[in-house]
């Protein structure tokens, strides 16, 4: 019955309106138990703190795929199948008939976009017990646009035949020397054939593209399947999980009438990686040498999985100079990389204290590998999400090979609020996080919403999430119901400016009713009154 009757208690009370009638004497909380772990997935071009709060509306309209294991089991904010970007986010709910048998037990998606002009991106998402609202950004390569230290490099002089291959031999450089920063060079052999990922040849013009990443600051917010991966293939053909610390990265592209090639055949591609001047050993705390080994890693863009492929040497050049060389047979990202097999914690709970703060910041919150004295970091995850004082953060998969970094910048009032610093492993101890910047007070405006039976006001369903816009900007996360009681049906802001105009969105399971409101005072009260025969649904039982 709870599953039937909550779903449309709030599609009728976004049809309400404002009032100040008085409030009823009986009131009664409907229990609920249906979409209570939800994603919040937010797409950006530039994760620097001056981009913050600023979503990548390009995509919008782009549908993404979500594939991987336990994907029948996540579903959009509306109940179907069909996944599209809107407003730079995307939400996705676990199913309300998924049981969490144990604390550790975990359901995870791929989510893959596909986007004219950007690289392909291929994103874990992890639905955990704990967690009932994952924020989860997603950094998108443009190629016309390119961060610092991450450099693009074409080719579309070669022509491959079929009973030839290759017409000539193909050298491209994806330089990042300007920046100090990783530098890619791949060599095509003459005469090599190729092939799609089903095997057939492939003839015709080749287009070719090399992009290299540096390892460094925020180069690893676009590291493909994030920093502490599950299921990465060992040689020996098993599995594991733990976390990466990249020296640098890169995507090797290529496509002949628009298919992707895939293998080789009669020869390999040579790749030569550089080093950047700021590399980091974390086996040695020090910078790379010569002679120091370095693991090859390959990554499958469908399936989410980084692959070990051999043990490299990191050699010195003749311009002193470091770097890593190699030869592959096939195509996809390639990683030179430290992993740390269970190098992590499942999950890492920090209380923050910042007293005054009774009322959510909408806050950008990042977390990143940090090596003092030098000035080296990579960015492990960041996401939006709102704090106040006793706020807890979860940090999922909390890696413990390095010391941490976390930074909380307030997007609301443009300023960083803090930076702590965790000693290897002490992340996942727990702990609190102290703020001492001071609380920015603005005028707070209230809403009170209920739905009336009667005497009896129906409160809103665990789950119900309310979603805001000035009319024509980007939705952010207004409000989420996390009990099911009569003090959560009162929202209490600061985010509403009275005489503005803004957009509501709430959904409730799987509905969803959008309303544009002009906020008219400082305290207001949405009320609505319920059909006889929905209050009898909802009461009888």
């Amino acid at each position: 019955m709870k599953k039937l009757f909550i779903i449309p208690i709030l599609t009728v009370l976004l049809t309400g309106f404002f009032t100040n009638c008085d409030m009823p004497k009986t009131d009664v909380i409907v229990s609920q138990d249906f979409m209570t772990h939800v994603a919040q997935v937010s797409f950006v071009n530039d994760v620097s703190n001056v981009a913050a709060g600023k979503l990548n509306t390009d995509l919008d309209n782009t549908t993404v795929k979500i594939t991987g294991p336990d994907a029948a089991k996540v579903w959009n904010i509306e109940g179907k199948k069909v996944f599209t970007i809107q407003g730079g986010t995307l939400q996705l709910l676990l199913d309300p008939s998924v049981e969490f048998i144990t604390d550790s037990k975990t359901y995870t998606v791929n989510l893959i976009v596909e986007a004219t002009g950007y690289l392909k991106r291929n994103v874990p998402i992890t639905f955990v017990k704990d967690i009932n609202n994952a924020f989860v950004e997603v950094a998108m390569v443009k190629k016309a646009t390119l961060p610092a230290g991450i450099r693009l490099a074409t080719d579309t002089s070669g022509n491959v035949s079929d009973l030839t291959g290759l017409n000539k031999v193909i050298n491209i450089v994806a330089s990042n020397t300007l920046t100090n920063g990783v530098t890619t060079e791949i060599t095509v052999p003459l005469g090599v054939k190729m092939r799609d990922a089903d095997g057939n040849p492939l003839s015709g013009a080749l287009n070719t593209e090399v992009i290299s990443f540096s390892e460094g600051n925020d180069g690893t917010a676009y590291f493909p399947g994030g920093l502490t991966p599950d299921n990465v293939k060992m040689l020996d053909g098993t599995t594991a999980s733990g976390a990466f610390v990249s020296a640098g990265f890169a995507a090797i592209n290529m496509t002949i009438g628009g298919k992707n090639v895939r293998t080789f055949e009669g020869g390999k591609v040579a790749v030569k990686m550089t080093l950047s001047k700021t590399n980091f050993n974390p086996e040695t705390s020090q910078a790379y040498k010569a002679g120091d080994n370095l693991d090859i890693w390959s990554y499958e863009d469908d399936n989410g999985q980084w692959k070990l492929e051999s043990t490299g040497k990191v050699k010195a050049d003749t311009d002193g100079s470091l770097y890593v060389s190699f030869e592959t047979s096939h195509l996809s990202y390639f990683n030179l990389d430290y992993f740390g097999s269970s190098s992590r914690c499942d999950l890492a709970k920090i209380k923050l204290k910042w007293n005054g703060a009774t009322t959510p910041v909408n806050c950008r919150l990042t977390t990143r590998y940090t090596y003092y004295p030098y000035t080296w970091y990579q960015s492990i995850h960041s996401s939006e999400t709102q704090i106040q004082d006793g706020t807890e953060e979860m940090f999922l998969n909390a890696p413990t090979n390095m010391p941490i970094e976390i930074e909380i910048f307030d997007i609301d009032n443009n300023r960083l609020l803090v930076k702590k610093i965790f000693a290897k492993g002490d992340l996942c101890k727990g702990g609190t996080i102290d703020i001492t910047a001071p609380v920015i007070k603005k005028q707070l405006v209230s809403l009170t919403y209920k739905g009336m039976c009667s005497n009896t006001i129906i409160y809103p369903p665990v789950g119900t999430r309310v979603y805001y816009r000035e009319v024509g900007g980007a939705w952010k996360l207004f409000h989420y119901v996390y009990y099911a009681n009569r003090f959560d049906n009162k929202i209490v802001t600061d985010k509403l400016k009275v005489g503005q105009t803004y957009d509501f969105m709430v959904f409730a399971g799987n509905k969803s009713q959008l309303r544009t409101i002009t906020i008219a005072k400082a305290d207001n009260n949405i009320e609505v009154t319920l059909s006889d025969a929905l209050c009898k649904a909802l009461l009888k039982g």
